[in-house]
């Protein structure tokens, strides 16, 4: 399973915008996959609804606080 999020209109693999989603995501203890301006997300296919979860806020939480 992946996804991803585009952070800009004209994504740049040369980008800055996923990074700084990185950076934030691992101050909350997730690890993403930034490829410039666009950050993958590839849980393990098994992985319980809970941590999922847990996840998925991390990442918004990261993208909030790396666009403000």
């Amino acid at each position: 399973m992946t996804g991803a999020v585009d952070l800009a209109a004209g994504a740049d693999y040369l980008g800055r915008a996923g990074w700084r989603v990185y950076e934030e995501a691992r101050k909350r203890g997730a690890y993403l996959r930034p490829l410039g301006d666009i950050v993958y997300i590839a849980p393990p296919l098994n992985i319980p609804d809970a941590d999922l979860d847990e996840l998925l806020r991390i990442v918004r939480e990261s993208l909030i606080a790396a666009i403000a």
